[in-house]
């Protein structure tokens, strides 16, 4: 005896005397949960625990076995005692009967029974479900040690459970009972149940490995592993279902082997056979019952033994095996588990490679669950070449569900199919009427969503807004969909599937064919078309790099490519024609959801096809760019968000990442395309385009649209009366004069103010005369402001076209300048020329080229009649762009005044408008002028109080509140004497009005206080100090402070 046996019999040698003490009693005094047996049992139990190795002699498990047998013979046995019992039992496994014939057969005969009888004395285990979880768990790991230990028998495991041992057998069956009914019970416990299904394997693979007896307990294992992997959602550990699915595979692999079944195919039997069948079991179609009763076992060649698996039990239990399959798989693959996917593939594999015609009735399913987890096995996927087809088909008729219901996985499933079949056959016509159905059913679902929402026409924004909110930093991607009736994931997950069915196409030379035959057969539904064959023609540039697709296409073909080419120039053309037609419903009836949404689908092709040519796309650029800039200057955030993301493609593939060269290399083409497009009449969005691309490119590019400014002088010379046209154009003007500003200006205006040497004593003189001319001009000049009512009479060409008619009528005068023109020249050649030609040089002081300076000078004549239309925003804009360029004339102090001598009495017309807001912008221009025009507007503004005092309704609304029961037309001058209130509260746009006012009159009282009367000042300064802090306007001046201590402290 080994020296771990001696010391191992030592310490368990007084254990056992203890045990033997309640064990060899008899049956009539034995005392059932007797507290000694109990203590005596776990102090042995405790004692094997401790014990690690494996190589007891069998002798010292027969010594202490013996006291268990003896207890075993008692008619009643506690549960603890049992469980004791149990787990002695599986360290004597573990210790003495583990190793290589270190466990006799017999004694394996004689103990498996004792262990089932004892974990439970009822074939149907009811005792078993009322114990607790510990009882069950060693019952478990007694039988997963037997079965551990009984599979190193290698002289006779394999033999152990045959047929031919009929007396073990129910034992067997009553074992896999208890095994499975503790796999169910073990719900909360994974760790009982990886036990359960590893003694399963070990039982099945190891010891039994016979199909023709595992026949006899497949029902019920099938049965057991079908609930526990058909519950719903995450309730069951991947684990679980992992070893779940390798047990299951293993028995239907040994039961249902084609080779050791003898499986046969023969031709179909009995049309009547097959309706008893189809009667018998509606679950499956009568083309899968057709191939089921075409397979039979060949029992002739199986006559050497009895067979319990015959050709009816093939039938039976394969239609039963589908049924199971069904109610898990689906489930299975939902969970999108990597390891469980991986699982599924082997388990699919092998029951087709091992079992393709005994269970080929469940070939359908196994193959279905292979392309929905996009199995990597090609050999198994194209075992059934027909049946594959056949799936492919099916799901191709489901498309409308699956796109309406979202099933994006039978969506990749479908791919994947068309990919595996792609590597024996054509599968162009497949593809074909999946993009027909896929086509259809986008084509309803936006139909059905716009009948659910009202087609909303796009209201036109600010323009200068859109331009500040516009960016092109790192843009690549939006979060809107293309196609709105489905969600973001859905349309991603479609544009993947569409891109791979392009890929297919490519390789079989087809696609160009198959983009022409999209756009000839999709009628009226153009962009959905193109939305289709441009992820169709995306190709693999745009591919993910670990997409399955790269396992299959192999692009050798040089033909391949040019085929792609080709179908790019055919959507590029199909993208031109859809956005010219668009582009004209959008001119005559505005923009709404459903072409904004075609705008966005246009761009979006372009984007694609620019970027997967790359700098083959150059010269394709210059009929495609307009398109982009135009949706720079859409009303619609998102065509503008669409059209960034475009020209932000661009100029990354074409011009190193800059926007701005991208417009200033093709801006000759810019600017032929907006004239041409002027010319025929189509001056929507003009301006903004214009404003874009000044915005982008800088005001250095407004001197190549020099044409076009000069056509938009015109159309505003001859339809001035259109308010919403004047207020783009001049929309356009604030954009040209800030850009201008920024380039020659530096948004600083500070070093080019006025010096005292431009100070002048005539207050109402027009300031820069020096010709006969120009006396003669201001003598015959109207000063009067022009009425609104100018224009309720003019005759003005109805249209664009009859205005060109009248044009042609004319004489040609391309070569004269109209009045204003002429004016503006003398001017500038007053203000920049001297007698001495050598000081023409020195004269022209403003750091504004001459030809820049004269657009400023054109925009502020052309405002003088628009301040009198009627149109409240058309004024409001006129009067911030006039308060822009006053500045700007500064710079040309000279050419500056006659400019104010001409808009000012308009300009007091709107700060006397009755409208707060157009008074509120006038103030501010005002003040503006009187800044930069000094002394020159003195006795302008002192008459300019005197007008206010009498027709201003802004400054009547300030004296009302204190003339207390007077008639509302009180004129201020008739209450010289009036009790001082201040900080009075005033609606918000009336305060703000009258703030503006009041900066207006403390710019012209710091300008004119010297000739200003007391009481005018005290008048002025009265209503500045109820708007204006008196600390504020005190610091402006000593006059003022005097005025305002006045005010104070005196009235």
């Amino acid at each position: 005896m080994s020296s771990s046996n001696s010391q191992a019999f030592r310490e368990i040698r007084q254990l056992c005397v203890a045990v033997s003490k309640f064990a060899f009693v008899e049956n009539k005094d034995f005392v059932e949960a007797n507290s000694g047996l109990i203590d005596a049992l776990r102090a042995l139990n405790s004692k094997l625990n401790e014990f690690e190795y494996t190589d007891l002699s069998p002798k010292f498990a027969d010594y202490v076995f013996v006291p268990i047998a003896s207890l075993l013979k008692q008619l009643t046995l506690g549960i603890l005692e049992t469980e004791y019992v149990l787990s002695i039992i599986t360290h004597l496994l573990r210790l003495c009967w583990f190793e290589t014939s270190t466990f006799p057969k017999d004694l394996a005969k004689q103990l498996f029974p004792v262990l089932t009888f004892l974990i439970g004395k009822d074939t149907k285990n009811e005792a078993l479900q009322n114990m607790s979880d510990h009882y069950r768990s060693i019952s478990l790991k007694t039988l997963h040690q037997f079965f551990n230990s009984l599979k190193n028998q290698r002289d006779y495991c394999n033999t152990f459970f045959t047929i031919e041992n009929k007396e073990i057998l129910p034992s067997l069956g009553h074992s896999i009972t208890i095994i499975l009914d503790i796999l169910k019970l073990s719900e909360n416990n994974p760790e009982s149940q990886l036990i359960a299904l590893d003694s399963l394997n070990i039982l099945f693979k190891d010891i039994i490995a016979d199909g023709e007896v595992l026949s006899f307990v497949l029902p019920g294992n099938l049965s057991v592993f079908a609930s526990i992997l058909a519950k719903p959602g995450m309730t069951i550990n991947y684990n679980i279902i992992i070893s779940t699915l390798k047990v299951m595979r293993l028995l239907l692999v040994l039961v249902y082997d084609d080779y050791s079944l003898k499986v046969e195919k023969y031709e179909t039997g009995s049309l009547e056979k097959i309706t008893e069948l189809i009667d018998d079991d509606l679950s499956i179609s009568p083309e899968e019952l057709f191939e089921n009763q075409s397979i039979v076992i060949n029992e002739d060649k199986l006559k050497e033994r009895k067979v319990h698996r015959t050709t009816n039990w093939l039938h039976a239990t394969s239609s039963q095996v589908k049924r199971f399959l069904n109610s898990f798989l689906p489930k299975l693959v939902k969970r999108k588990n990597e390891s469980i996917n991986k699982e599924l593939d082997f388990f699919a594999s092998d029951l087709l490679l091992n079992c393709r015609l005994s269970l080929s009735v469940c070939a359908s399913e196994l193959i279905s669950v292979l392309l929905d987890i996009r199995s990597s096995n090609l050999l198994t996927l194209g075992i059934d070449m027909t049946l594959l087809t056949k799936i492919v088909e099916e799901k191709i008729s489901k498309i409308t569900e699956i796109v309406k219901f979202e099933k994006l996985q039978e969506l990749k499933s479908l791919e994947y199919g068309l990919l595996v079949l792609d590597q024996t056959e054509d599968v162009t016509y497949l593809i074909s009427r999946a993009i027909d159905a896929l086509i259809d059913v986008l084509d309803d679902n936006e139909i059905q969503y716009r009948m659910r929402r009202e087609d909303i026409k796009i209201v036109e924004k600010n323009n200068i807004i859109s331009l500040n909110n516009m960016t092109f930093n790192n843009l690549v991607s939006t979060e809107t969909t293309l196609l709105p009736s489905l969600s973001k994931e859905v349309e991603f997950n479609l544009s993947a599937i569409l891109t791979g069915f392009g890929s297919m196409l490519s390789k079989n030379n087809s696609l160009i064919e198959e983009v022409e035959r999209i756009f000839d057969t999709s009628n009226n539904r153009g962009t959905l078309a193109l939305w289709v064959a441009t992820n169709l023609s995306s190709n693999m540039e745009n591919c993910d790099t670990n997409s399955d697709l790269n396992l299959f296409l192999d692009f050798k073909d040089s033909n391949e490519k040019v085929g792609s080419s080709e179908a790019k120039f055919t959507i590029l053309e199909q993208s031109y024609e859809l956005n010219r037609k668009i582009a004209m419903e959008i001119e005559n009836n505005g923009l709404n959801k459903k072409t904004e949404n075609d705008m966005c689908i246009i761009l979006n092709s372009i984007t694609v096809v620019s970027n997967s040519m790359k700098g083959d796309f150059e010269s394709e650029l210059i009929d495609y760019l307009y398109i982009v800039i135009d949706s720079l200057a859409s009303s619609s955030s998102l065509v503008r968000e669409r059209a960034q993301i475009c020209a932000t493609v661009l100029a990354d593939n074409l011009y190193g990442g800059s926007v701005t060269d991208l417009i200033v290399t093709n801006v000759d083409y810019l600017v032929e395309s907006i004239s041409s497009r002027l010319n025929l009449g189509m001056t929507q969005r003009v301006s903004t385009i214009l404003m874009v691309i000044c915005n982008l490119s800088g005001y250095k590019i407004i001197t190549n649209f020099t044409d076009v400014i000069e056509t938009i002088f015109k159309l505003l010379e001859y339809y001035h009366g259109y308010s919403d046209l004047c207020l783009q154009f001049f929309q356009l003007f604030e954009v040209i004069t800030l850009e201008m500003k920024k380039e020659y200006l530096n948004s600083n205006l500070e070093n080019h103010k006025l010096s005292n040497e431009h100070l002048v004593t005539g207050a109402y003189a027009p300031w820069g005369i020096s010709s006969v001319q120009q006396i003669l001009y201001v003598l015959d000049k109207d000063t009067d402001p022009l009425k609104e009512e100018e224009f309720d009479g003019l005759d003005e060409p109805k249209n664009f076209q009859e205005y060109f008619d009248s044009k042609l009528r004319e004489a040609d005068s391309d070569d004269e300048l109209s009045e204003g023109e002429e004016n503006i020249e003398e001017e500038l050649k007053d203000g920049g020329k001297n007698e001495n030609p050598e000081d023409d040089a020195e004269k022209w002081i403003s750091p504004i080229p001459r030809d820049s300076y004269r657009i400023l000078l054109k925009i502020i004549g052309y405002s003088d009649r628009l301040l009198t239309h009627p149109s409240k925003p058309l004024k409001i804009q006129v009067l911030s762009v006039i308060k822009l360029i006053v500045p700007m004339l500064d710079t040309q102090h000279d050419s500056l005044l006659p400019q104010v001598a001409k808009i000012w009495d308009v300009l007091i017309a709107c700060v006397l408008d009755s409208d707060f807001s157009i008074t509120q912008a006038a103030c501010e221009c005002v003040k503006v002028i009187i800044t930069h025009s000094k002394d020159f507007i003195t006795k302008r503004f002192i008459e300019l109080w005197t007008t206010l005092k009498d027709k201003s309704t802004l400054l009547r609304s300030l004296y009302l509140s204190r003339i207390q029961g007077s008639d509302s037309s009180t004129k201020l001058n008739e209450h010289p004497s009036i009790e001082v209130v201040l900080h009075q509260k005033f609606p918000p746009v009336t305060r703000r009005a009258l703030i503006s006012l009041s900066e207006m009159l403390i710019e012209g009282i710091c300008i004119t206080e010297m000739v200003l009367l007391d009481s005018t000042l005290i008048e002025m300064v009265y209503c500045c100090i109820q708007v204006i802090p008196k600390e504020s306007i005190s610091s402006r001046s000593l006059v003022l402070g005097d005025a305002v201590w006045t005010i104070v402290n005196k009235y």
